[in-house]
């Protein structure tokens, strides 16, 4: 990608099954396989329940660039996490992303939270800047807790 992308220009579309090949793809990447499990058939089926809405983030000029996939929980509150491509890392997209996706698809929804690996230290603070609410404890699973009310 050789020109950066405005979050002004990002667009949320429905993950749909043209997107799986590249979003595969990207989990050639060590980073982010370790972070994210890989998105096979079984994953994408999963897609198709109720509660859970997936987006293929495209830039203006139609390049996905993230996928962001939110759980809705009994409450009304989701569970959601980005992916980024990876080969974009460092430039502050992914905070673009949490952005467009805050005032945008988020807003269906009365709490975000996110659950991130102690060790994932951009992540962190991604959500910390952004003013999500860190939980006090680690989960069962050792996962640290952010919420943010929209």
């Amino acid at each position: 990608m050789s020109e950066p992308v405005e979050a002004a220009e990002l667009v949320f579309a429905r993950f749909e099954a043209n997107d799986l090949a590249e979003y595969q793809s990207w989990f050639t990447d060590g980073e982010l396989s370790r972070r994210l499990s890989y998105p096979d058939e079984r994953w994408f089926s999963y897609l198709g329940a109720d509660h859970v809405a997936c987006w293929a983030v495209k830039s203006g000029a139609g390049e996905m660039i993230a996928v962001v996939q939110a759980d809705r929980e009994p409450d009304g509150a989701c569970f959601f996490d980005i992916a980024l491509r990876p080969q974009l890392r460092g430039q502050g997209l992914g905070r673009k992303v949490l952005d467009a996706f805050i005032s945008g698809p988020a807003r269906a929804y009365r709490e975000l939270r996110a659950t991130v690996v102690p060790d994932n230290q951009a992540s962190i603070a991604m959500v910390r800047r952004r003013g999500f609410r860190q939980g006090e404890a680690p989960d069962e699973d050792g996962f640290l807790q952010f919420s943010l009310t929209v």
